[in-house]
């Protein structure tokens, strides 16, 4: 099983990289700055041989291009794309300043950059390398906050 995994520093995209490799997976696990993830970092020791470390954004065109590059020159092709990369306003946290009415244009823009238009735009770069494996799936997950 070849995964490729966006978020994978933390929460849901981190347990799902280690579920993978503890089942004998390979894992693409993508984040903005690899070197900067202690976890990640620690699973790269454990699974060298199959944890790739990505670095990735999911609204940079460039380096999606590139991690889907990467993943070519290093495989025939992915059996999932997990996206969980999300971000969350801090307009809607709950916080008492920072309640609804309080959300700037610049927290939309990148609520919608992050939650739903890259993921869409990783998928689409994917693509290829999901159809060469033939069943290849995408799953698109989420916490409450994202």
């Amino acid at each position: 099983m070849r995964a490729f995994i966006t978020g994978a520093n933390r929460g849901l995209g981190l347990e799902l990289t280690r579920q993978y490799l503890e089942r004998g997976g390979q894992v693409f696990a993508a984040r903005r700055q690899p070197a900067d993830a202690g976890d990640l970092q620690r699973l790269r020791r454990q699974y060298r041989d199959r944890l790739m470390l990505l670095p990735f954004g999911v609204t940079n065109a460039g380096s999606i291009t590139a991690a889907a590059q990467t993943v070519s020159a290093a495989a025939a092709g992915l059996d999932v794309l997990i996206n969980t990369a999300r971000v969350y306003s801090h307009a809607g946290s709950g916080d008492a300043h920072q309640r609804l009415g309080q959300l700037t244009h610049d927290d939309a823009i990148e609520s919608m950059q992050v939650n739903a238009i890259g993921p869409l735009l990783v998928s689409q770069v994917l693509l290829p390398l999901l159809r060469a494996r033939h069943k290849g799936r995408i799953l698109s997950i989420s916490s409450g906050q994202g």
